[in-house]
């Protein structure tokens, strides 16, 4: 996959023995090409939305690609883990972890609860269904490089997904890693749809449709906790639809962040 880049810089006349220097920095969604002359300053950026294009270094050029595409979001999904991990570990020395965290209707003041609450699990399947999950979005996130603005979105999400739960009249209280892995679905289905290449559109449009179909089948409107024949725990299916919804806004929150950027940048004509 790739893409054409093609812009006409504005420079100014180069004076005797000076040097001028272009970049092409790229981090998805967003690149920025900029010129400058080291003894001016920086002369212009010009932002453009896409895929990283090939780049082929020419003489007095220095091109770097976004090194850290798929990091931040693997580290994310590394955290939830790894915190989930001591939570239950921390539980199973006696300690009180799960009032202590647990996300409660009745505790709004307490608004810590809604980070809080996705690292605590009621049961042992529980924990290792989320845990299993989570590796699985943080691979697909390092393998599909989402960029650092996809993990802010996934970040932003987090909290927002339990927030949510206050709008519904169900749980009265809610624990676990599930409504922020929804979250992720959606966020990465959202970031893969709007970047160039029907590789990565597909891949975008077949997470969509499967959590969409996913939602459908739980139907969360005949109750946003519910008993299940597969789990030993209730199924709190009203969070798995409000990660869903903070992941999609918080992903084009962060988008419509970007463009704007984009635009207060770009180059006046």
């Amino acid at each position: 996959e790739g893409a054409a880049l093609s812009h006409r810089l504005p420079l100014p006349p180069l004076r005797p023995g000076e040097e001028l220097r272009i970049a092409l920095s790229w981090e998805e969604p967003l690149g920025v090409l900029s010129a400058w002359l080291p003894e001016r300053g920086r002369l212009l950026a010009v932002p453009a939305l896409g895929p990283a294009p090939p780049l082929r270094a020419s003489a007095g050029a220095t091109l770097t690609r976004g090194a850290g595409a798929g990091v931040a979001w693997a580290a994310l999904s590394a955290l939830a883990v790894a915190v989930s991990l001591l939570v239950a570990v921390a539980e199973a020395a006696g300690a009180p972890a799960r009032e202590a965290l647990a996300w409660h209707r009745d505790a709004p003041a307490q608004v810590w609860r809604c980070w809080s609450a996705a690292f605590v699990h009621v049961t042992a399947l529980h924990l290792g269904a989320n845990l299993a999950g989570a590796v699985l979005l943080g691979a697909l996130g390092w393998q599909a490089r989402l960029p650092v603005v996809a993990a802010g979105a996934w970040a932003l999400a987090w909290p927002f997904t339990q927030a949510l739960l206050w709008l519904a009249s169900q749980p009265d209280r809610y624990l676990g890693l599930s409504g922020v892995l929804h979250a992720g679905v959606a966020v990465a289905a959202v970031m893969l749809l709007v970047r160039p290449g029907p590789g990565w559109r597909s891949l975008g449009a077949a997470l969509a449709v499967g959590l969409l179909v996913k939602l459908v089948l739980e139907a969360p409107w005949r109750g946003a906790v519910q008993a299940s024949a597969d789990w030993d725990f209730p199924v709190a299916v009203g969070a798995h639809a409000a990660g869903a919804v903070a992941g999609a806004l918080s992903a084009a929150l962060q988008l419509a962040i970007h463009a704007q950027w984009a635009a207060a940048v770009s180059p006046r004509r």
